[in-house]
């Protein structure tokens, strides 16, 4: 279920389209809760998925991009249609090493590496016919609690210790 407080992009899957996903994706996770630099961090993952899957993506259906408010968080969701795709630099538990990927065509996947290390959490759906959903989520900074006041107080009549006071105490 998504909230009523969503941004939902339609975008042809073309490389001029980055720009917009560029501008529009921090200013909705900023409106939806993020500050600042989680907001960019966010748009930094956000924008090397886009480009990947600009490469992967089917070029007869636009893309989607949803940014969607959650509880604690705020989640950007990719719908979009491909019959092939290699997310393996997203595998945050295998050991990967970007030096790999530079000797290796699959250059395309430091993008990946970057967005992975990036968000705290992904998700990916296969919906059947080709059609995927990718999200990525990015917690909500929340600012240190306080301190509690020093309360200051007088004890009511006299202070004892007990070494083991009985239960009615």
């Amino acid at each position: 279920m998504t909230s009523e407080r969503h941004f939902t992009l339609l975008l042809p899957p073309e490389p001029a389209t980055v720009g917009v996903v560029n501008a529009a994706v921090p200013r909705a996770a900023e409106a939806l809760g993020l500050k600042g630099g989680a907001a960019l961090r966010l748009t930094l993952a956000v924008e090397e998925v886009f480009l990947y899957l600009l490469g992967a993506a089917s070029r007869e259906r636009r893309m989607e991009l949803e940014v969607v408010p959650r509880p604690t968080s705020v989640e950007v969701v990719f719908g979009f249609e491909a019959r092939t795709l290699n997310l393996g630099a997203l595998n945050l538990t295998a050991r990967a090493d970007a030096g790999t990927y530079l000797e290796q065509e699959d250059f395309v996947q430091v993008g990946l590496l970057l967005a992975a290390a990036s968000v705290d959490r992904m998700r990916l759906e296969h919906l059947g016919s080709g059609r995927m959903l990718l999200a990525l989520e990015l917690d909500r900074d929340y600012p240190e609690p306080s301190a509690p006041a020093h309360i200051d107080f007088e004890p009511q009549g006299t202070l004892r210790l007990e070494r083991s006071p009985a239960a009615d105490l």
